[in-house]
């Protein structure tokens, strides 16, 4: 994301206060936790019991209304982050997130060594995550962007949460070309088309 459009949603944003019909409260957008591609999220805190929720703040797309029907249709799942609301405000959708109290899994398996040589942990948050995604696909849900940093995890619980449904859909089967982050994708999605070379035998 660029940085300008970063800096921007952060003033925008950041100590504003909106209120929430899905919840009954009222919650003010704290500090910025991190960006993607068309939005950002932060953190933010119910005003009188300071319970912190996150808020995924989206540009108000053609298609942005997909995310929130698939994830609301996925919250049930102990394995997946839980949507509580949606909120229109400008050109912005707010989803009202449940706030993980921990890194994404790129960071934890990175930056601690929690993981490190602990085949019993990694089989755990792995069990975990095949859960999540069994579930999506029981449901006709097709994630389309797995990567450690869509899995938070909390280091208390030791539970992870699958997120970001930005790029997801029902259909099965896509003729979408390297749908999700280039990093993360299979080998099959780098198919070239070369010339083939003629043989003289």
């Amino acid at each position: 994301m660029p940085s300008t459009f970063n800096e921007y949603l952060k003033s925008k944003f950041i100590a504003r206060i909106f209120w929430s019909r899905g919840l009954g409260l009222a919650l003010k957008i704290d500090d910025y936790i991190s960006a993607g591609c068309i939005g950002a999220v932060f953190r933010a805190t119910e005003t009188s019991s300071r319970r912190p929720f996150a808020a995924k703040v989206v540009l108000k797309t053609p298609s942005w209304r997909q995310e929130t029907v698939f994830h609301d249709l996925l919250s049930a799942h102990p394995n997946i982050i839980t949507l509580y609301d949606v909120i229109e405000y400008e050109n912005f959708g707010l989803l009202i997130l449940d706030y993980c109290d921990g890194l994404d899994l790129h960071h934890s398996v990175h930056d601690s060594p929690a993981f490190a040589g602990n085949t019993e942990a990694i089989k755990h948050v792995f069990l975990q995550i095949i859960d999540a995604v069994q579930y999506c696909h029981e449901n006709n849900v097709y994630h389309r962007d797995l990567k450690l940093q869509n899995v938070l995890y909390d280091p208390h619980t030791r539970q992870v949460f699958l997120t970001d449904f930005g790029v997801s859909t029902n259909q099965s089967w896509s003729a979408e070309h390297r749908t999700g982050t280039v990093r993360s994708m299979s080998p099959g999605e780098f198919q070239i088309d070369l010339p083939l070379k003629s043989q003289s035998f």
